[in-house]
C-alpha cells in the first residue's frame, strides 16, 4: 500500500507477472491475474480480502511517476470478510461480510505528489484520482451496522444507528468519480438500478438536558432506479470533522421507493411512546415514494422534494393503557416541497417549512378508550392556554327529539328541544308525557324541568346545577300583586356554555372521589339533524373556519338508541375553507377540507369493568377526506434558493 497509514498483511496472489517496456519503463502490464487475497488495515479500515481474476491493460506512467493512468480494468468475484472502519470520534461501521460479482473501471488517473492531510500536516502520495467509469454488476452485504454520535453542545446531542441483515444493489454506476486529496473535495456522478434491504432498522435519538427522545424504524426496503450527482467536502466546523455535501440525489422511476413490513417506534423525552406498524399482517403494509428529489446545499441544508407518498394498510397505537389506536387503510400526499436542517455540526435537525399541494385520506378510524374512574392530574390554575373558540355554534340550527323512559316514576316522555341561531328557548322545548306535560327553564341554580304542567316551584327539579351558568339567560319571574308566574323560561346559548366548559381551568380531582355512573343514559333514545354556521371551531392555535352552510354543507344528523349504550354523529358533507394548525412548535395552515365524518361514543352508560373503572369509547371514522394546500412553518424556506442563502456554519483549515 501507499503511504505510511496503510498496510497489507498477507498479501497473496496466483499467476502473477509483471512486464516493464516502452521509454525507459513507462508501461507495466501486468497481465491477467487469476485470484488475489490478503488483509488489509489502514486509515480506520480493516478487513480480509479476495478476488477473482483480475484483467488490467497496461499502467502508463508519466511525468517522471507523477501520473499512471489506465485504460480498463476488470476484477471478478470480490470478497470483503468482517471488514470494519472507524473515525475514532464516535462513528463506526461493520459488515459480516460482502461481495461483488465484478467491477470494472474505465480511465483511471491517478497523480502523485504533496498532500496535505485534515490535520495541515505534508507527505508524498497520490493528490488527484480521477475515473472516467466505474461499474458494479452486483453487490451483496449482510450484517451491515452503522453506528454514529454527533455533539450539538454541552446538553444536546444526537445519535444515529443504522442496520440491515441483507442488502443487494444492482448495476451501481458512477459515470464519473474524482477526489483531491489536498481540498478533500469528491466529486461524483452515480445510478443505480435497483437496490433490495431486508431487515432493515434505523435508530435517531436525541438528547436535551439529560432527555432523550428515539426513533426506532424497522421494515424491508425495495427502490428503482435512482441517480446522484454530488460534491462532498471534508473541512471542520466549530471544531469537529464535517462533509458538506451540494447536489442531487433522486428517485428516476415509476417504481420510486418501498418500504414494507414497517414498524416505526418513538419514543418522547416524557417516556411516552408511539408505534406505527402493519392494519392486517396477511396483506402488504408500508410506505411508497415517488418523484422524490433531494437537493443538498454546503450549509446544512436540504432541499426536499416528492410527486406522491402513499401509506397503506398501516396502524397508529399510543403504547400506554386506553392509548389512542389509529387504523389507517389509505393515506396519500402529494406534491410536496420541504426545507430541513441538521447536516452540519452543531445544527438540530429541523423542518425549517414545507408546503403539501394535497393530503387524501380514506377508512380513518381513530379510537380511544377514556376511563371515567382515572384519577386526574393537577391542573395549572388559570385561564387554559391554547382557549377552545366555537364560533360556528353562534348561528347553529336544527331540531333534537328525546325519548325518555322514566323508570323511577314509570313515566315515558317526549322531549323536542328547537335550537335557533345557536341557543335552546326553554319556552319552546315540549316535554310530553302522561298527565299534564312538564316544562324546562333556566334559573340562578342551573337548568330545571317543572312537573305535572305546573308553573310554580313545587314540583322542581334541577337537572343540571351551577350557580350563574354561562351561557344561561335565566327566567322572568313576574308579581301580579296576588300571584307569581313564570313570564319567560329564559334560554341558553350553547356556544358561551361549551366554550366555558372547555376552557375552565383545570383542578387536582377532589379528594379521588368516585365519578357516578351514567346508567340513566340507557332510557334515553336521541335524534335529530343540526347544522353548523361559517365560522371558527377549535382553539386559537388548532381550528377550522367551516364554510358551504348554502349548499348543504356541515349538517350533522345525531342518532342513539339506548343514549348509554350507543351515541353516532355523521357528517357526510364537513367542509371547511381554511384550517390553521400548530405542530412541532411551528404554525401551519390549510385551504379547503372535505370530509365525511363519522362519531361514535360507546359504554358512556355503562357499570363498573371487571377492574371496578367506568370506561367508555371514543371511535372516529373518517371515511373520506382531502386537504388541499397545507403549509407549515416558514414557506418561505420551502424552496431551494432562500435555503442556500441561509449562513454557512464556520469553516476551519
Amino acid at each position: 500500500a501507499y503511504g505510511a497509514e496503510a498496510k497489507d498483511e498477507g498479501l497473496r496472489g496466483h499467476e502473477l507477472k509483471a512486464t516493464l517496456f516502452g521509454e525507459k519503463g513507462a508501461k507495466l502490464e501486468l497481465g491477467t491475474i487469476k485470484e488475489v487475497s490478503g488483509n488489509f488495515e489502514g486509515f480506520g479500515a480493516k478487513t480480509g480480502f479476495a478476488t477473482g481474476q483480475i484483467t488490467m491493460s497496461p499502467i502508463e506512467i508519466s511525468a517522471g511517476g507523477a501520473q499512471a493512468k489506465v485504460a480498463d480494468v476488470e476484477i471478478k468475484d470480490i470478497k470483503l470478510t468482517s471488514p470494519k472502519y472507524t473515525d475514532g470520534k464516535g462513528t463506526d461501521v461493520k459488515l459480516d461480510s460482502a461481495n461483488v460479482t465484478a467491477v470494472h473501471i474505465k480511465d483511471v488517473v491517478a497523480k502523485f505528489g504533496e498532500v496535505t492531510d485534515k490535520d495541515g500536516k505534508k507527505s508524498q502520495g497520490m493528490t488527484n484520482l480521477d475515473i472516467s467509469g466505474l461499474k458494479f454488476d452486483f453487490i451483496g452485504a449482510k450484517g451491515f451496522e452503522y453506528t454514529g454520535k454527533t455533539t450539538i453542545s454541552s446538553s444536546e446531542s444526537k445519535t444515529k444507528t443504522i442496520k440491515a441483515e441483507k442488502a443487494e444493489l444492482s448495476e451501481l454506476v458512477f459515470e464519473s468519480l474524482t477526489h483531491d486529496f489536498n481540498t478533500h473535495i469528491t466529486k461524483l456522478n452515480a445510478n443505480l438500478k435497483k437496490t433490495s434491504v431486508t431487515g432493515f432498522m434505523a435508530s435517531f435519538g436525541e438528547t436535551i438536558s439529560g432527555k432523550t427522545s428515539q426513533t426506532e424504524l424497522f421494515g424491508n426496503i425495495e427502490a428503482g432506479s435512482m441517480h446522484a450527482d454530488l460534491t462532498l467536502t471534508g473541512t471542520k466546523a466549530y471544531g469537529e470533522d464535517w462533509t458538506s455535501v451540494d447536489g442531487l440525489f433522486e428517485l428516476t422511476d415509476s417504481k420510486g421507493l418501498g418500504l414494507t413490513n414497517m414498524r416505526v417506534v418513538h419514543k418522547k423525552a416524557t417516556e411516552e411512546k408511539l408505534e406505527l406498524g402493519v392494519l392486517d399482517p396477511s396483506k402488504t403494509g408500508g410506505f411508497d415514494l415517488t418523484g422524490l428529489k433531494v437537493r443538498f446545499a454546503p450549509n446544512g441544508t436540504m432541499y426536499v422534494e416528492f410527486d406522491e407518498l402513499v401509506g397503506t394498510n398501516l396502524k397508529l397505537k399510543e403504547l400506554k393503557a386506553g392509548g389512542a389506536t389509529v387504523e389507517i387503510p389509505l393515506v396519500k400526499l402529494k406534491k410536496a416541497a420541504v426545507g430541513m436542517q441538521g447536516q452540519a455540526p452543531k445544527q438540530a435537525f429541523d423542518v425549517l417549512g414545507a408546503t403539501l399541494k394535497e393530503l387524501e385520506v380514506q377508512g380513518i378510524k381513530v379510537t380511544y378508550e377514556v376511563d371515567r374512574s382515572a384519577p386526574s392530574a393537577p391542573g395549572k390554575p388559570g385561564a387554559a392556554a391554547d382557549p377552545w373558540k366555537l364560533d360556528a355554534l353562534s348561528t347553529m340550527s336544527g331540531n333534537l327529539k328525546l325519548y325518555v323512559t322514566d323508570a323511577k316514576w314509570n313515566i315515558d316522555a317526549d322531549v323536542s328541544v328547537p335550537i335557533r341561531q345557536g341557543s335552546i328557548d326553554f319556552d319552546e322545548v315540549e316535554i310530553e308525557h302522561l298527565f299534564p306535560d312538564s316544562a324546562m327553564g333556566g334559573d340562578h341554580k342551573g337548568i330545571y324541568i317543572d312537573g305535572l304542567g305546573l308553573s310554580g316551584l313545587l314540583f322542581r327539579s334541577h337537572k343540571y346545577e351551577q350557580e350563574n351558568m354561562p351561557g344561561l339567560i335565566p327566567e322572568t319571574v313576574e308579581f301580579d300583586g296576588e300571584n307569581t308566574y313564570i313570564d319567560d323560561r329564559g334560554s341558553l346559548n350553547l356556544r358561551v356554555f361549551l366554550e366555558s366548559l372547555l376552557n375552565e381551568p383545570s383542578s387536582p380531582s377532589a379528594g379521588g372521589k368516585k365519578p357516578k355512573t351514567l346508567e340513566e343514559l340507557n332510557q334515553i333514545n336521541l335524534s335529530g339533524e343540526v347544522t353548523l354556521g361559517e365560522d371558527v371551531l377549535g382553539t386559537s392555535k388548532n381550528n377550522v373556519t367551516l364554510s358551504g352552510r348554502n349548499v348543504g354543507k356541515n349538517r350533522i344528523s345525531i342518532s342513539g338508541m339506548r343514549l348509554g349504550d350507543n351515541l353516532e354523529l355523521r357528517m357526510p358533507e364537513f367542509q371547511a375553507s381554511k384550517a390553521n394548525f400548530e405542530l412541532l412548535g411551528k404554525a401551519g395552515e390549510t385551504g379547503q377540507i372535505n370530509a365525511n365524518i363519522t362519531l361514535a361514543v360507546t359504554g358512556l352508560g355503562s357499570g363498573p369493568d371487571a377492574s371496578g373503572h367506568l370506561k367508555f369509547t371514543v371511535t372516529l371514522m373518517l371515511v373520506d377526506g382531502v386537504v388541499r394546500d397545507i403549509k407549515f412553518g416558514n414557506v418561505a424556506l420551502a424552496s431551494e434558493a432562500a435555503l442556500r442563502a441561509q449562513p454557512v456554519p464556520p469553516k476551519e483549515k
